[in-house]
């Protein structure tokens, strides 16, 4: 038998964890914000190595996004 605090914390949890396209995109706002932090990194540090996030963004950004 499951507690009513079980219970409860799951319903909780099927309201503040996303899934489905929602989760798909905000998944890709996190892979998107992973990579400018990328680039900001090699411009301070490693200019010459910045094709790499920029070649990363720019797939990132011509993938389609599902609606």
């Amino acid at each position: 038998m499951r507690s009513s605090s079980t219970v409860t914390a799951r319903r909780v949890e099927q309201h503040l964890v996303p899934s489905g396209t929602a989760m798909d995109k905000l998944l890709r706002v996190f892979e998107l914000e992973k990579a400018v932090y990328e680039l900001r990194y090699e411009l301070n540090n490693r200019p010459e190595w910045v094709k790499i996030p920029v070649a990363g963004i720019v797939r990132m950004l011509e993938e389609e996004v599902p609606v």
